[in-house]
């Protein structure tokens, strides 16, 4: 019988110099793509002033009043916690970090602002929205007199969106109150404040985009926002 040898199949260099050049642009690819990733969510420092331009409420407000029933929170809101030293993300982090405090003071000594709250808290930047409470001014019972979301976004600029309303409370003294303003609840839920009447709601909706550790004021006929946001981890 001859002696039969068995060669191996031939090679397609071509073949191999496509799948290798696949694998290298699939090797860089990945390297890009990782930077990329860290750029588009990333750690941020956000600080907020509300304020309330005094007596407007019952004059501009009027044209922005609300009976409450169609106000809610999203169900991805994420809630503020209380302060804690370089707590973790959404936790409000203590006077100690706030880089705007001479302009709160400044509206605090206003005669035609009231300083509803001075905020600050660390929370994660990106492409994909992220909506956290909104909550400053009195309280009054389980609510404030300020209360809402604010959304931020990272694209070419800090995208910055409020849905808020402001509310006016006075004693329940156990007279009968025809329609009760009814607030919503974090939880979904809604309910009358106890012991207090909510007499008034204004909705407090405004949006823009903001440069990076910069300050920026966000306007509206009633409220007023100071906003700083600051990257923590660079860029």
């Amino acid at each position: 019988m001859p002696n039969l040898q068995m060669s191996p199949p031939p090679s397609h260099p071509k073949t191999g110099g496509r799948l290798g050049t696949l694998s290298l642009w699939l090797v860089v690819a990945l390297g890009l793509l990782q930077p990329l990733a860290a750029w588009c969510q990333q750690l941020a420092q956000v600080e907020v002033i509300w304020f309330e331009r005094k007596g407007l409420a019952k004059t501009a407000g009027l044209n922005l009043a609300n009976d409450g029933k169609d106000l809610r929170y999203p169900e991805a809101t994420q809630a503020l916690t209380e302060p804690q030293p370089s707590g973790p993300a959404f936790s409000l982090l203590p006077d100690t970090s706030f880089s705007l405090t001479s302009q709160a003071q400044r509206i605090s000594s206003s005669k035609s602002l009231r300083l509803l709250g001075h905020q600050s808290w660390l929370q994660p930047l990106g492409s994909s929205p992220i909506l956290v409470e909104v909550k400053a001014g009195g309280n009054y019972g389980d609510y404030h007199e300020l209360a809402g979301t604010m959304t931020l976004s990272r694209g070419k600029h800090i995208e910055v969106s409020i849905d808020a309303w402001l509310t006016q409370f006075m004693p329940d003294n156990g007279h009968p109150v025809a329609n009760p303003l009814q607030l919503p609840r974090l939880d979904g839920s809604s309910a009358r404040p106890a012991g207090f009447i909510a007499t008034q709601i204004v909705t407090v909706k405004t949006e823009r985009n903001i440069p990076e550790d910069s300050l920026a004021y966000l306007d509206h006929p009633v409220v007023g926002a100071l906003i700083k946001v600051t990257l923590v981890d660079g860029r």
